[in-house]
């Protein structure tokens, strides 16, 4: 039992370390416009719901309301998770998402 524990101690980290290269060569960047941002309050509270929202594996600030997501799926996929956060997609293409921000809709979840 103990060698399995040690077999096991030595080889997660090696293959947690190719899962996310792998996930990360996956990912492609999308540019996130969320429209009505109007201070860095806002900006901040939007970015932090961002790197919560699955297979989500970088968010850059690219300006106030505009983020350069990194997203390995079909960025689809993407757009429907930011309208069941509380966002209205306005328009997407696989290069961008352009959302509005209604404040009393979005939410954390």
């Amino acid at each position: 039992m103990q060698s399995l524990k040690t077999l096991s101690e030595k080889f997660v980290p090696i293959v947690f370390e190719k899962i996310t290269k792998y996930v990360n060569s996956l990912s492609k960047k999308i540019l996130v416009k969320v429209e009505g941002v109007s201070d860095i309050d806002k900006h901040f509270e939007i970015k932090e719901l961002l790197q919560n929202i699955a297979w989500v594996t970088e968010v850059e600030d690219r300006g106030l309301g505009e983020f350069m997501i990194s997203y390995p799926e079909n960025p689809v996929y993407l757009a429907n998770s930011l309208n069941q956060k509380g966002f209205t997609v306005v328009n997407f293409s696989p290069f961008y998402i352009i959302l509005k921000a209604e404040n009393n809709r979005v939410r954390d979840n």
